[in-house]
């Protein structure tokens, strides 16, 4: 009980300052050990060189928003290694998140709300695990905490400094992720509807507020929708994300099948059964009692992203993206359990260890769950950098076909040109590639198989194995081949 009462008295600001030190302590060594690089991975590193070389103009794409490479370049001014830099962005924000929601839930609730929060953030796996990935979900909680704490006391203030300060992080959102784009019209509908009877008298405040948002977030973004118009000949919000694509998945998805497959296997899988249930005990604690529009709106962001999510891709790496407001709400649940406890007779110290219980059975299991962040995608990354270091850059490769010329994983740590290779058999494969001065052929095994007929069989008449990798599974081995 000694170190329990020790706890129980420490000071608020020193149990921020220890969450906050395990928070940063962990990602570092989330960015560490990681070795994951994702597709869309190579192609911010690639933007992000442009940087070095070209400046402004270099971290243009038709693809991805340039906010994530900027940051990435910035860091390769501490760092030399691109994919440690980004993975510093990425630790480094993330990290940053969690002072930001303990103020939004000190400001919003009670500071045993806002340490848990903290704390729920600091330790959730799959918060942490995006942390130690070359990939803009770190940044995009950072800026969406940013944006809520400004958002809230611009609409409670009616201030135009804070209005204007969330229309610039809801851009800076927007230029790192697409869907940031929706942030400051949620925003707006928000102040509308806040306190919905007064507004005959502050009407034209509102509007004015909301003037100095868009007007914000319209100069900040400018350069990058320019682009885009100039790009596709239209009026887009991003090389993925379209309005028509979004109004199609929609239409579609009950008949999509695997989409459902898979928002039924990653929901869960990303927000956790613990902290889910938490959650739902935070709504019915938030709602029974008070029904802020504070609460209201928070829930609305949540479940908006949530639902875009579930439409076009239901991928884990995009629920997380919003886990910092679905935290705040497992925090509030899990606050409400505790006093809920406390306030049986008797309970004070039951619920105390029940408290810290739990929070040290939470903490082991997302510890447990952060070793598969190291396996993803070895044999392509070794054969990768095995092929820089003993064949050389420069060289010409034929691989599979992707939706960008930069985001093989291969060709970027190979330092090699992008080759795409789109034919059905070895005898094209081969007469393809002499055609195009291309020596290489390289890619995943099973690929191999499964797109030319006969590989196994005429391979020994064309191609001579340079390498073979072994991947985390027999399924990601990587060969690279030369062509006789």
């Amino acid at each position: 009980m000694g170190l329990l009462k020790t706890i129980q008295e420490m000071p608020a600001g020193r149990k921020f300052l220890a969450i906050f030190m395990f928070a940063v302590l962990f990602r570092l060594c989330m960015a560490l050990i990681a070795v994951t690089v994702a597709s869309d991975s190579v192609i911010y590193l690639y933007l992000a060189g442009n940087f070095s070389s070209m400046g402004f103009g270099g971290l243009v794409d038709w693809l991805v928003p340039p906010g994530y490479p900027f940051t990435v370049a910035i860091a390769l001014n501490v760092v030399d290694d691109p994919e440690f830099a980004g993975r510093l962005v990425a630790m480094f924000f993330s990290s940053l998140t969690v002072p930001l929601v303990y103020y939004l839930c000190r400001r919003l609730y009670d500071e045993k709300i806002a340490l848990t929060a903290a704390f729920f953030v600091a330790v959730h796996y799959f918060v942490v695990r995006y942390s130690g990935e070359v990939l803009t979900e770190g940044l995009y909680g950072f800026l969406l905490a940013a944006f809520l704490i400004f958002a809230i006391k611009g609409v409670r203030d009616r201030s135009f400094l804070y209005m204007a300060l969330a229309g610039l992080f809801s851009s800076f959102a927007y230029l790192t992720r697409p869907e940031g784009a929706g942030l400051l019209g949620l925003l707006s509908v928000w102040l509308f509807v806040d306190n919905i009877r007064a507004l005959g008298k502050d009407w034209f405040v509102r509007v004015k507020l909301l003037c100095v948002a868009w007007a914000v977030f319209l100069v900040a973004a400018a350069p990058y929708i320019y682009h885009m118009y100039d790009h596709f000949g239209e009026a887009r919000i991003s090389g993925k994300l379209t309005t028509s694509n979004i109004v199609d998945a929609t239409s579609g998805i009950v008949k999509n099948e695997e989409n459902i497959s898979k928002l039924a296997r990653n929901f869960m899988r990303t927000h956790t059964w613990p902290f889910f249930v938490l959650f739902a005990a935070g709504l019915y604690a938030r709602f029974r009692r008070e029904r802020r529009s504070e609460d209201i709106f928070l829930f609305v962001i949540w479940g908006a992203y949530t639902v875009l999510y579930t439409v076009i891709r239901p991928d884990s790496r995009y629920f997380v993206e919003h886990m910092a407001v679905f935290l705040i709400f497992s925090s509030a649940g899990f606050i409400y359990f505790v006093d809920s406890l406390a306030a049986r007779s008797g309970w004070n110290k039951r619920a105390l260890i029940v408290a810290v219980a739990v929070l040290v059975a939470l903490t082991a299991m997302q510890l447990r769950k952060t070793y598969p962040v190291r396996a993803h995608q070895i044999g392509e990354i070794t054969a990768g950098k095995w092929f820089k270091e003993n064949v050389g850059p420069g060289q010409s490769v034929s691989v599979e076909p992707s939706y960008h010329d930069h985001n093989n994983v291969f060709v970027y740590f190979a330092g090699a040109k992008y080759v795409p290779r789109t034919e059905k058999t070895v005898d094209e494969l081969v007469r393809s590639a002499k055609e195009k001065g291309v020596i290489y052929v390289a890619g995943y095994v099973k690929d191999f198989s499964a797109t030319f007929a006969g590989f196994d069989a005429q391979k020994k008449n064309y191609l001579e194995e340079v390498k073979y990798f072994s991947g985390e599974s027999s399924k990601a081995d990587y060969v690279i081949y030369r062509i006789k």
